[in-house]
């Protein structure tokens, strides 16, 4: 299949690829990137969102949205992330970078990539890429953001038709070494 997305991960981030997920999709793929870039609406997704905030840095269209978009989110239990957009390539993939006070990872970058198939239908991956915390917290935090990605991508592969999910931690490979998908 052939790369659509064009991302290379060593221009945003140094940090290496963490977790990965997927979900196989019967249906428009132009319609799931619509879904999981649709900032306002991942809380019906993701766990334990509280609140969403987004803004762009210039005006766009509706339902749109650029390198610079930010979505300020606040988790039950009063964690607040910042997420920007980094890349932006719809309706194919969208890369983002995230802070924020007691954000448990650094240097962190996560991608959406929207990959059709020749039928209709494909794939949606899902990456992270977010430096060490040590063998304790890096233990902890592994389990519990791959327990939560999992959680996400079962909710949003309800939403868009999908047939088969999976979430993981994978080897540590540096962002430049790794082919998108």
């Amino acid at each position: 299949m052939q790369n659509l997305c064009h991302f290379e991960p060593a221009r945003y981030t140094t940090a290496p690829h963490q977790t990965e997920g997927w979900i196989v999709f019967r249906g428009s793929s132009e319609k799931v990137f619509e879904r999981v870039s649709d900032h306002a609406t991942i809380g019906d997704w993701v766990p334990l969102v509280e609140m969403i905030t987004v803004t762009h840095p210039h005006p766009v269209a509706p339902d749109e949205s650029s390198i610079g978009t930010t979505r300020a989110i606040t988790l039950k239990g009063g964690l607040s992330i910042v997420e920007k957009v980094v890349f932006w390539n719809p309706p194919y993939c969208y890369a983002y970078s995230a802070e924020g006070k007691h954000f448990p990872f650094s240097n962190y970058v996560g991608l959406f990539f929207v990959e059709p198939s020749d039928d209709k239908g494909g794939r949606c991956i899902f990456r992270e890429y977010f430096n060490d915390m040590g063998r304790v917290k890096q233990a902890v935090m592994f389990h519990g953001a791959v327990a939560l990605g999992r959680q996400a991508l079962g909710s949003l592969a309800r939403l868009i038709g999908g047939t088969e999910y999976a979430m993981t931690t994978v080897s540590h490979v540096n962002p430049g070494d790794r082919q998108i998908p």
